[in-house]
């Protein structure tokens, strides 16, 4: 089965949140939507049948949760561009709670990938 390990949110200096929303937050929001990711990874699995890697997104969270600006900030050397895509396409349709402040905040999102993986 192949597997997107999310690494987490953590502080801004890592990767992570710039802004109100707490990294707890985003790590379960972003766990609520595995089978997307999953969906992913299983819809390249013909095409990267060992992959292994990280992929970074970065995107806002606007005042009212929603998701606009996302990029594909890293994608390993080896990973699949179009893999990388199918992650921001699905992060765009996620709903995170509102920003504390009321202003949007930066998010640095990382997963790291075992495709296809037969041993530890």
């Amino acid at each position: 089965m192949p597997e997107a390990a999310a690494d987490g949110a953590g502080p801004a200096e890592y990767g992570g949140v710039v802004g109100s929303v707490a990294p707890e937050e985003i790590r379960r929001v972003i766990r609520s939507h595995t089978s997307e990711i999953r969906g992913c990874l299983e819809q390249h699995r013909e095409i990267h049948s060992h992959e292994r890697g990280k992929i970074t997104l970065n995107w806002r969270i606007m005042p009212d949760g929603s998701v606009s600006n996302v990029s594909v900030a890293r994608a390993g050397t080896t990973m699949c561009r179009a893999l990388a895509d199918c992650f921001a396409r699905r992060v765009r349709t996620f709903k995170f709670p509102e920003p504390t402040t009321g202003e949007a905040a930066m998010v640095e999102y990382p997963w790291t990938l075992r495709i296809g993986t037969d041993g530890p």
